[in-house]
């Protein structure tokens, strides 16, 4: 039995895992989601050092210089978090709790992925952490990269030949001088693009191999 991942990053509709409501990419994104958030956290809480010097969204004149937006992306990713947590206390019930600081809520959370694929809620639970992490990383970086699902059919690492686990990470702004990456959730390998032809030449001969 297969429906429609319900994660809403997809433009066109994506299978999800057998019995799951996501696919195993965006099973692989939520799980990362959750690592990266502590981290993205801490950085919008060294905009509001007041040692550092003020930036976009700062305010002017007196006073300590305050950034709104890390302010506000900050405090909905620890809502969050602890809403996700409770969710998920509530269905599971387990003998052990997290501590409720935001790495450990988060680290527990990332513990729960592989069950919590198989919820209803996980879509949304889905959608709204990847919304924390792209709006924490546009605060913090002003040279976003897109990421770009590769398709189901081509979805195949060479490296340790897991299906559903690639995505491309690519640049959006001429200044931006760090290398656009094809890169896989399940064993971490990434190709740049001087590896791009090479890598899609073993997709394919996978592909047709398995067809064969």
């Amino acid at each position: 039995m297969t429906a429609d991942c319900l994660a809403p990053r997809h433009a066109e509709p994506e299978p999800a895992a057998p019995y799951a409501v996501l696919c195993r990419p965006c099973t692989a994104w939520l799980r990362r989601d959750l690592r990266l958030l502590p981290r993205l956290h801490a950085g919008l809480g060294e905009l509001l050092d007041p040692r550092r010097a003020g930036g976009p969204g700062t305010g002017s004149g007196g006073g300590l210089p305050y950034h709104e937006p890390a302010a506000d992306c900050r405090s909905q990713i620890a809502h969050d978090a602890e809403y996700w947590v409770t969710v998920v206390l509530a269905e599971r019930q387990p003998n052990v709790c997290p501590v409720r600081t935001l790495p450990a809520m988060c680290g527990w959370l990332a513990g729960q992925v592989s069950w919590a694929a198989y919820r209803p809620w996980a879509g949304d639970m889905a959608g709204a952490l990847a919304d924390c992490r792209s709006r924490a990383m546009a605060v913090l970086d002003p040279m976003p990269r897109a990421d770009i699902p590769v398709p189901a059919a081509l979805n195949w690492c060479p490296a340790c030949r897991e299906a559903g686990q690639l995505t491309a990470v690519v640049s959006q702004s001429e200044r931006d001088r760090r290398p656009s990456v094809v890169w896989c959730a399940a064993c971490g390998h990434e190709w740049d693009v001087t590896q791009w032809l090479r890598l899609g030449r073993d997709i394919i001969r996978n592909t047709q191999g398995a067809a064969a």
